[in-house]
């Protein structure tokens, strides 16, 4: 399968709908059934959304990276040996040649963030802070005026923010995971999935 038009494949819509708090627990992961206006915020357990296909045509492979990570390695300029570089990228297949379904996509991407937990609050740090000089040419990290304090990257609420096109293989696609933190632009969580 040639995976050139990624829009046409990637069901954006369905993960849209998600309430996904990729270090909080796996079993509150919501799903916003919102009809006709009236609000409805369902688990994702046991919710339609979880058994359909991630993508269309559906696939049974996809590797996933996370994108905060491959950034940070990307503008590290560092000698080689001090580069910082992202984790392996998380492959998921299935078994029998099936579909990935959404539950599939959720439960291993969910379990490799949280396996990279620190890495991924260690480069969000750096990406919502700002630069200082200080004396004597040294240089700090400074949280950033939109946030409140310097605990704001421990404490913070991570959310999925979708998923953008990484591959460069036509035979396996391949996406990074997109994160947001709870406070990043003076927006809560809710006001951001709001504006999905």
């Amino acid at each position: 399968m040639n995976f050139s038009t990624f829009e046409n494949i990637w069901k954006a819509d369905l993960f849209a709908r998600l309430r996904w708090n990729v270090f909080g627990d796996i079993g509150n992961i919501k799903v916003n059934s919102s009809t006709n206006g009236t609000p409805a915020i369902e688990t994702l357990a046991g919710h339609p959304i979880a058994e359909e296909n991630v993508t269309e045509p559906p696939v049974s492979r996809i590797e996933v990276s996370i994108t905060v990570l491959k950034d940070k390695s990307a503008n590290d300029e560092q000698e080689e040996e001090d580069r910082y570089w992202p984790p392996l990228p998380l492959l998921l297949e299935t078994e029998d040649g099936s579909a990935i379904k959404v539950r599939d996509f959720v439960t291993k991407v969910h379990a490799y963030l949280n396996e990279n937990k620190e890495a991924v609050i260690w480069a969000m740090g750096e990406l919502l802070g700002e630069e200082i000089d200080l004396e004597d040419g040294w240089k700090a990290m400074e949280v950033g005026p939109q946030l409140d304090d310097d605990n704001f990257v421990e404490r913070a609420c991570y959310i999925f923010d979708g998923v953008q096109e990484n591959h460069k293989d036509p035979l396996l696609f391949r996406v990074s995971v997109e994160i947001w933190a709870d406070g990043e632009d003076g927006q809560t969580a809710e006001e951001h999935w709001q504006e999905w």
